[in-house]
């Protein structure tokens, strides 16, 4: 399992705007790969969580999303798991503020 990035910092967004980013999570393997996507709580959501089966070769793409309520710092880590022996588990960690 391969995912595109390490950490997601969505910087300053506006309170009641949203901002989106990427995430791909690949599977370089030479088997097919089940694969959860977690979810987030409040300000921050994941458009494509869920469990999936991707093909050797082939990917899932999410979209993480930062919509702030409330002025101030916001902070989470999103868990990525799969059947991979070598990466069981891959924490993402998502922040950004409302201003």
């Amino acid at each position: 399992m391969r995912i595109t990035t390490n950490s997601i910092d969505f910087g300053q967004v506006t309170v009641s705007l949203s901002r989106g980013r990427p995430l791909t999570v690949k599977n370089s393997g030479k088997f097919n790969l089940r694969v959860n996507i977690g979810t987030l709580t409040a300000q921050v959501g994941v458009n494509g969580s869920g469990t999936f089966d991707i093909p050797k070769g082939g990917h899932q793409s999410a979209t993480v999303t930062f919509q702030p309520m409330t002025k101030g710092k916001a902070s989470q880590t999103l868990t990525v798991t799969s059947d991979d022996p070598k990466h069981l588990s891959k924490k993402i960690k998502v922040r950004g503020v409302g201003k």
